[in-house]
């Protein structure tokens, strides 16, 4: 069991800009005072793990509260497509991961990337062993196809599948959800707030130059003022409902899946008091079902992710 709203660390060592050790480690320690149990990190989130040794400074205090999950393989800011999942290697990175964050097992550990050049199967039998070794007691996949999915689970039981999901991206209503619910595999939406855009985080301008959202198709020039106008429909629609955008594309997301958990982030605890918060929404359905069509995904300008990284995603 974990908590119904996840929090992503990923910003919490600059990916979207500079931010104050301190800082970080009090919006991390103020999730889990709200109930964010479930804490999400990588070992290529931040400079050479720093993001899994800021977790696992606030994880020591608190071990017994948190549902923690690390990823390996290739994502973040690695930019190479193979050899990042090379079966092999697993246990060592495994290792690493576990020192940086100062426990002896993590919850759930993650594939974050497909390696094109090595096969599920194999990948997934080396995360198994990770399993009967008592280190790791889940596993997860992170952007993968249905039929990943479907190969993965075969040699051992997948727990979750992480994937980007919010009101401006819908692709896994397509197949993959309907594959998680069949094989019994909780779903994990991040950027569920479209990284920003519909959270009313995004001005015109764009992002700042050391803000990594600068690189994304979606928050450039022509395509970042359509979206904004898409995000308006959406905070216009909230404000009519009483709540914030995020806490309606929340609530929304919620309603799509029970075994659905949003991996929201922030540096601001008063933005996850406000993602929290969005548990407590009672929106009738007229109003979801106006959401869905006020927003039709095909209109959202700009890839998801930059042309050198969109081919280790699922589209």
């Amino acid at each position: 069991m974990v908590s119904v709203i996840a929090f992503g660390t990923m910003g919490l060592t600059g990916t979207y800009g500079r931010v104050d050790p301190k800082l970080a480690v009090r919006a991390l320690s103020h999730a889990l005072d709200v109930g964010m149990n479930f804490i999400d990190t990588a070992d290529t989130y931040g400079w050479q793990g720093d993001n899994e040794s800021l977790v696992g400074e606030v994880v020591a205090r608190r071990r017994g509260e948190v549902f923690l999950a690390t990823k390996f393989g290739g994502g973040g800011t690695d930019p190479s497509a193979t050899g990042k999942a090379d079966p092999d290697l697993v246990a060592g990175w495994l290792d690493a991961s576990l020192r940086r964050l100062g426990v002896d097992h993590v919850d759930l550990y993650y594939l974050h990337r497909v390696d094109p050049v090595t096969p599920i199967e194999a990948v997934v039998g080396a995360m198994a062993a990770l399993v009967q070794s008592g280190k790791v007691s889940h596993i997860g996949l992170s952007e993968v196809s249905p039929e990943i999915i479907r190969r993965a689970n075969a040699v051992h039981h997948v727990t979750a599948v992480q994937t980007e999901y919010s009101i401006f991206t819908r692709h896994v209503e397509r197949e993959v959800l309907d594959v998680c619910r069949a094989l019994d595999i909780g779903f994990v939406a991040y950027a569920p707030l479209s990284r920003g855009l519909l959270a009313g985080a995004v001005s015109a301008a764009g992002p700042s130059e050391d803000d990594a959202r600068r690189l994304l198709p979606r928050f450039r020039e022509a395509a970042l003022t359509t979206n904004l106008a898409l995000a308006q429909r959406v905070a216009t629609l909230a404000q009519a409902s009483g709540c914030t955008s995020a806490q309606l594309c929340l609530a929304w997301l919620l309603q799509q899946d029970a075994s659905l958990v949003p991996l929201v982030g922030s540096t601001n605890p008063t933005h996850i008091d406000e993602d929290w918060d969005s548990l407590n929404l009672n929106i009738d359905a007229t109003t979801m079902a106006l959401l869905s069509a006020t927003i039709d995904p095909e209109a959202v300008a700009g890839e998801r992710y930059s042309e050198d990284r969109i081919s280790r995603v699922y589209q």
